[in-house]
């Protein structure tokens, strides 16, 4: 398979096409416009002039894809349309000129894809991994092969040159000025605090440039990766303006970084400053990045349940969001020890995609080796089991083992809405079902009414299940609800029924409380029937 990606970057416009064989990457063409986009924006909006120059360069790119009949395209932006107060009406005029689906990408997606592509090339498992684009700089501390953390530095080499510098190459002045404004953004991250030694991870165009500008200046192989980060201050003293530039320098220069020449330096100067922040010894060029990473990650179905050193906790902090972690813990009940379950802060979609991959691949391997030792663990566990492509008999005795590791009803819940149960399969997984009917175990019997809610209110199965349900015992609020919440359906689909229901059956004060709340909230129960429910 061919891929193209395009990357409307805050220095390049760029377009890659891949070929896609046996879950590898292999780069079979590439195009790049040196644009400076970041330099369009001013008082934080992107001009049309800079909206004109990225619709012409896509149009070319469609052009040339449209010729080779190269259908599998993903575009995305970065930080110069990201931080644009204009972001969305320029994205919005950008696709309507070129029919290209643009998507903006968050400084905390381009961390992560940046994270995937260098770690799959590293041969290290500490320290942290920099991409100094145009307009912002990423930064990812990692260790053990996990995130720790993620951040989008609102400082960049483009973004440096403009605000400052006044030629190709800054002054001595111009370059403090620099210095100063990167220690206070720096001085914001909390990443770099209580750091004694970590080695860094250079990926991305600056860091690609200051490689080979490093070895032709040290007379170092081409192949060479390592930049000691002693020599950085000396890299960038000899190329400040006032230096008298030698003809060996100035070819030097044209040669290494042609496209790069007024940004380089600036570049640099932020790669020293959190070299020395960190006391790392040098920086390491990997030639990978957020294109190979939005690959991996979207493309390449299952790329990482297929590695020998599988770490499916790495995998799952590539996607944390701290602020989705708090709002979950704000929904477990208020009746265990919320504070000591550990969230890692995934939301569902995400994690159904990693359970889907899974399922494609080495599935038995996972539900072995699962520690459980976050919420999202056992979710995903839930997932694997619902979607694995096995006979009912092994999925009931894997459904078995699952069940006394559910510890809230949103565990439970999105469990019991994974399945896809075909209707000759009902009656089975009924009798399946009725063993945890009478269970004193509060996840287990609201595992038990959930499925019958989610999947016998049909027409064939309905009344015999709502008296199913019915017959339980209210033996916790979980449970309770989960009642309310299966009478209050049933009252749904079938409301005379229903209406009848509550009439002649005696229900709890608490479940006959919350059954009628929930009809009352439904926008699909005509008020006729919301009036009846005053008179019961």
């Amino acid at each position: 398979m061919l891929y193209a990606v395009i990357d409307i970057g805050s220095t390049t416009i760029r377009m890659a096409i891949y070929e896609i064989l046996d879950n590898k990457l292999n780069l079979i063409h590439k195009r790049k416009y040196t644009v400076g986009l970041a330099s369009y924006v001013k008082d934080n909006v992107m001009e049309q002039a800079g909206i004109d120059k990225a619709c012409e360069i896509l149009n070319s790119f469609k052009s040339f894809l449209t010729s080779f009949n190269i259908e599998n395209v993903s575009a995305f932006t970065t930080a110069a349309l990201r931080n644009a107060q204009n972001s969305k009406e320029s994205v919005a005029e950008i696709i309507a000129r070129t029919g290209i689906d643009l998507h903006i990408i968050s400084g905390d997606e381009e961390a992560t894809y940046d994270f995937i592509a260098a770690t799959h090339e590293l041969d290290y498992h500490d320290g942290f991994i920099i991409d100094i684009g145009g307009a912002s700089t990423e930064l990812i501390r990692f260790a053990d092969n996990k995130i720790i953390q993620k951040t989008s530095l609102p400082i960049g080499s483009l973004a440096l040159h403009t605000k400052y510098a006044t030629d190709f190459l800054p002054s001595e002045e111009e370059i403090a000025q620099m210095i100063k404004e990167v220690h206070a953004i720096i001085d914001t991250a909390p990443e770099f605090k209580d750091i004694s030694h970590a080695e860094i991870c250079g990926i991305g165009g600056t860091c690609k440039g200051a490689r080979a500008l490093y070895n032709e200046m040290y007379a170092q192989d081409d192949i060479n990766e390592t930049i000691p980060a002693d020599k950085i201050p000396e890299m960038i003293s000899h190329f400040t303006r006032g230096h008298k530039l030698t003809d060996k320098d100035i070819t030097t220069l044209l040669k290494t970084v042609p496209d790069r020449l007024h940004t380089i330096i600036s570049g640099m100067v932020i790669a020293n400053e959190i070299a020395k922040l960190i006391h790392a010894t040098a920086i390491t060029y990997k030639d990978a990045g957020m294109r190979e990473g939005f690959l991996y990650t979207h493309v390449i179905e299952g790329y990482f349940f297929m590695q020998k050193n599988n770490d499916i906790l790495q995998i799952l902090f590539s996607y944390q969001d701290k602020n989705y972690a708090q709002f979950v813990q704000k929904l477990l009940p208020k009746n265990i020890d919320r504070e000591n379950i550990k969230i890692i802060g995934i939301r569902l979609p995400q994690l159904r995609k990693i359970a889907k991959d899974l399922v494609k691949n080495n599935w038995q391997e996972f539900l072995n080796q699962n520690t459980n030792e976050y919420f999202e663990q056992i979710m995903l566990e839930g997932f694997v089991i619902a979607y694995a492509p096995i006979d009912i008999n092994a999925k009931q005795k894997l459904i078995q083992n699952f069940l006394p590791k559910i510890n809230n009803w949103s565990i439970c819940d999105s469990f019991c809405a994974s399945f896809q149960l075909k209707t000759k399969d009902k009656d089975l997984y009924l009798s399946f079902i009725k063993n945890y009917l009478n269970s004193p175990n509060e996840y287990e019997l609201r595992f038990a009414i959930v499925m019958l809610l989610d999947y016998y209110l049909t027409k064939d199965f309905a009344d015999n299940a709502l008296q199913l349900v019915y017959n339980t015992k209210d033996i916790s609020y979980s449970v309770n609800m989960a009642k309310a919440w299966a009478f209050s359906k049933y009252f749904t689909f079938y409301p005379d029924k229903g209406l009848n229901f509550l009439q002649t059956k005696s229900l709890s004060k608490d479940v006959f409380k919350m059954t009628c709340q929930k009809i009352r909230d439904s926008r699909r129960v005509s008020s006729r029937y919301k009036e009846a429910l005053k008179n019961l």
